[in-house]
């Protein structure tokens, strides 16, 4: 199946590996594709009826990879409250990420 580019008017194949690799709008061949999303993570903390999120940008997959590793370690998801009882080295690694958004010290009613 091909479509005909918006931008262009070439044929182009929306299945190739050219295409799903430069992402982009499905309507845009590969060579007029531009991804603008913006990649990003959310983390939240807190117990009980008080909590946190964090937005984040991770400036490459790598850097998001390790984040995720890195988070899953110390929040101790999916182990209950028994993850900050003994986590030896746990350090943060130095990563290139810029942040979004915080909301901070919110209760189970999204209040301060």
């Amino acid at each position: 199946m091909h479509r005909i580019c918006n931008e262009c008017g070439d044929k182009f194949n929306p299945n190739s590996k050219e295409k799903k690799k430069v992402g982009g709008l499905i309507t845009n061949c590969p060579e007029c594709s531009e991804e603008v999303a913006i990649k990003v993570l959310g983390f939240a903390s807190g117990d009980g009826k008080m909590s946190a999120i964090s937005i984040v940008a991770p400036k490459t997959q790598s850097d998001a990879n390790a984040l995720k590793k890195y988070w899953n370690r110390a929040s101790g998801m999916n182990k209950g409250k028994s993850c900050q009882l003994n986590t030896p080295g746990l350090t943060m690694p130095k990563l290139n990420f810029r942040t979004i958004s915080t909301a901070q010290n919110m209760n189970h009613k999204g209040k301060m």
